[in-house]
């Protein structure tokens, strides 16, 4: 062994070249921070990273980065299938929310309509009522002669009243 003086720098062996220099350089590659598609397969800069490392430099780092690579791959298409389905389901989920709006509205307009048929509907049936009662006390008037024209005015109004709730109905069922 020899001698451990730090002043006997002369034994230190030189290296052999490599080619590689010991002065560091910055990096001017720029990393994506999207997944890019490479033959039909989806990579993210991290898979990127470690197929570029394992290109580089193989005998150093084996079959690791292969294997690394082939994991975050795996876990990207997994990535990307999720959020095809996420994406498919909430525009599901928007139809839906429309479909029900649009029911809701549907409803209302139903609702709407009902009240108010339900209103003409009373309209109509005491119409048809009011007026066949008046026919009814017209001719009850008819009997006496003294009351004969109020009679005869009354099964005229009667009939009229009775004839507007009929009318109504009929036109409302052809529509």
């Amino acid at each position: 062994m020899s001698d451990s003086n730090p002043d006997n720098l002369s034994e230190i062996p030189e290296p052999s070249d490599t080619g590689i220099t010991s002065v560091q350089q910055k990096n001017t590659q720029i990393i994506l921070a999207v997944p890019t598609t490479s033959g039909g397969i989806t990579t993210s800069p991290i898979s990127q990273a470690f197929e570029s490392l394992a290109v580089s430099n193989p005998q150093k780092l084996g079959s690791m980065p292969a294997l690394i690579v082939g994991i975050v791959q795996e876990n990207m298409q997994e990535k990307m299938r999720l959020e095809i389905k996420l994406n498919e389901r909430e525009t599901t989920i928007s139809n839906q929310y429309r479909e029900i709006a649009d029911l809701k509205e549907k409803n209302a307009e139903l609702r709407t309509e009902l009240n108010a048929e339900s209103r003409v509907k009373l309209l109509r049936s005491a119409s048809i009522t009011g007026g066949m009662l008046v026919l009814g006390f017209g001719f009850k008037l008819t009997e006496k002669s003294e009351t004969l024209p109020y009679g005869v005015g009354l099964i005229v109004l009667g009939a009229v009243i009775a004839a507007f709730g009929w009318v109504s109905r009929v036109a409302k069922e052809f529509k």
